[in-house]
């Protein structure tokens, strides 16, 4: 196996593409975290506001969704 080099799990493109979608993903986490915040304080007004920008962070989650996709990797 001398001189054999390991093959990455995923390609450059590929981690870039994982790389954006992570990040996608964490500000819609923090999207809900504010919700979650203001419906325990009954702040039903601002749950409302942040409900409504919800369509604009799933679309670019679904955008940003890798098309060049390595392979699923077992932990």
């Amino acid at each position: 196996m001398h001189g054999q080099s390991i093959k990455p799990a995923r390609t450059t493109a590929q981690q870039a593409q994982r790389d954006e979608f992570l990040k996608a993903t964490t500000t819609a986490q923090r999207w809900i975290n504010h919700i979650i915040h203001f419906a325990e304080q009954d702040n039903w007004s601002e749950v409302e506001f942040y409900l409504g920008t919800g369509r604009y962070d799933y679309e670019k989650m679904k955008e940003l969704l890798p098309t060049d996709r390595a392979e699923p990797q077992d932990k």
